[in-house]
């Protein structure tokens, strides 16, 4: 990816109806996918979707082999708290050193701000883990609702694709960066029903939940970084207007 300008820079006025109009798309995405995540709650709170997850429960165990069972242990570590501390670090210290600061926090604050949100949400819920095969996986802790990995590789990557489609300047590699990250974070949910540790809607819960927070975290830290970015020049206008005032008088 090439480096493009700060982030600290001053947004040209041209700028400001594409804001706006991000704005607005990141405040119905965050507010649409809340709703469909409480939606979801409500259907199995209501045990309305017990049929469906064990329907796809039982396709992924006709689906079992030696060899998909390691795949999807590599893919499910793609979702974990180490994996994703590791690849939030790099990008960090990438968008750091080339000025993007509020990336480089947004990064931090989306990824432990959705690990705080999924373990209070696992204690509010208490939905103990599927026991329709045996696990495939040697280890599972927590509640099953919603879906850790799921929550975490949403956040991780959703915002990390942001990131990549505001700085990058090249459409292909915006477009391909963010398949690859789309293709990371399903496979990672694929895995954990799989494996055979999360039912499919602790996995749909995750990706909503996980999609509706890093939403938030775009929308606050760009709205921080637009404000900010626009002090030092609307300071400049008013000195100016108040100079050409002054000499008028």
């Amino acid at each position: 990816m090439q480096p493009p300008s700060s982030d600290d820079s001053s947004n040209p006025r041209g700028r400001r109806v594409t804001f706006s109009r991000g704005a607005s798309v990141g405040l119905f995405l965050a507010i649409a996918t809340l709703l469909l995540f409480l939606g979801v709650t409500a259907l199995v709170d209501a045990e309305l979707t017990r049929r469906m997850d064990a329907a796809v429960l039982g396709w992924f165990e006709s689906m079992a082999t030696p060899r998909l069972d390691g795949a999807a242990l590599e893919m499910t570590a793609l979702g974990s708290a180490y994996v994703a501390t590791i690849v939030a670090v790099v990008a960090s210290i990438f968008l750091w050193e080339h000025r993007h600061r509020y990336s480089a926090i947004l990064v931090w604050i989306a990824l432990t701000g959705g690990w705080v949100l999924n373990r209070l949400l696992k204690t509010v819920f208490d939905r103990a883990r599927p026991e329709f095969f045996e696990w495939r996986t040697p280890y599972a802790g927590g509640a099953s609702y919603p879906s850790g990995h799921s929550t975490t590789a949403m956040v991780i990557y959703a915002t990390l694709a942001y990131v990549v489609f505001r700085l990058e300047p090249t459409p292909t590699l915006r477009r391909v960066t963010t398949a690859v990250f789309a293709v990371v974070i399903a496979l990672v949910g694929a895995s954990r029903i799989y494996l055979g540790v999360h039912y499919p809607s602790d996995v749909l819960a995750g990706y909503l939940i996980g999609l509706s927070w890093a939403a938030v975290c775009v929308l606050g830290v760009e709205t921080v970084r637009r404000r900010r970015s626009r002090g030092p020049a609307q300071r400049e206008v008013g000195g100016v207007s108040a100079r050409s005032h002054g000499e008028h008088r």
